[in-house]
């Protein structure tokens, strides 16, 4: 695990935060969003979309 953190501590070293993950702001048009997610719903989003991505992928 420790080598996973040290990989994951020398990218975010390099290329800083992303921020890329692209928000929906009370609609169905998806808004690119440039930062880390602001709120509780935010969050949720990314982890829901993430989720159903993975599942789509790999199903």
């Amino acid at each position: 695990m420790q080598v996973f953190m040290q990989a994951y501590s020398n990218l975010l070293k390099h290329y800083g935060k992303q921020g890329w993950w692209p928000l929906s702001k009370g609609g169905l048009n998806a808004k690119h969003y440039n930062g880390a997610p602001s709120s509780d719903i935010d969050r949720f989003e990314i982890i829901v979309g993430a989720i159903l991505t993975q599942n789509t992928a790999w199903a």
